[in-house]
């Protein structure tokens, strides 16, 4: 059994979040999926972010009664830009299973401009998620001219299929890439904080708890 991590900005979190999660936990037989609130993200424009401490809870509120989901501080905890590779190789130290970084499809695509690509190969499996009718076969594609054009030496290559999943080799590392397709629910953070600030409502987007939080703290008006 291995760990699942899914970090993002969770501004607010949301359906969508947490049925990924529930689905790649059941399809790899996770031990737990540990989410991970940003701090600074690096490749966000911080104009619509709202302070962690408030996303944080958010998530911890969105998660509870779930035995196989917790919250970690540890990006919000770590003073300046948060960094995948940084979050992987803290969490690392603390567990001897297989970590799992959950990706967005569409995240994912830019992996070559993440820190340290070369290292975070070699460091834990990566489990990318698509809503059906995204085309995953172009991901490799994206890939191969993006990461393998600037790092020749990691190239990802098509195994075979297992259970939900797609299974990519990567080269140099004894990691694997896997692609999964989740329950296409069309949901977005940007969508909900658009429909907040115009006084729409947010009800069925976001857990009841959740949207009650957003409004005891008057948030993204």
């Amino acid at each position: 059994m291995g760990i699942g991590i899914l970090g993002g900005t969770f501004n607010p979190i949301h359906f969508g979040h947490l049925r990924a999660a529930e689905e790649v936990r059941e399809e790899f037989n996770l031990q737990k999926i540990i989410f991970v609130p940003s701090a600074q993200p690096p490749h966000k424009n911080l104009k619509n972010i709202i302070p962690s401490n408030y996303r944080k809870e958010m998530v911890e509120i969105a998660i509870k009664g779930n035995p196989f989901f917790e919250v970690s501080a540890i990006e919000i905890n770590r003073e300046g830009n948060s960094y995948t590779i940084d979050t992987i190789c803290d969490i690392k130290k603390n567990y001897k299973e297989d970590i799992f970084l959950i990706s967005g499809v569409d995240t994912f695509k830019e992996f070559s401009t993440w820190r340290s690509v070369e290292e975070l190969v070699k460091s834990c499996h990566f489990i990318v998620t698509s809503r059906p009718g995204r085309d995953l076969e172009s991901l490799v594609s994206v890939l191969s001219n993006t990461v393998t054009k600037r790092f020749p030496s990691i190239v990802f290559s098509y195994e075979g299929v297992k259970g939900r999943s797609s299974v990519f080799n990567i080269s140099s590392s004894s990691y694997k890439m896997f692609s999964m397709e989740i329950t296409g629910l069309d949901l977005s953070a940007t969508a909900i904080r658009e429909n907040i600030s115009k006084g729409k409502s947010i009800r069925y987007l976001t857990p009841a708890e959740v949207e009650e939080y957003i409004k005891e703290n008057n948030l993204y008006k």
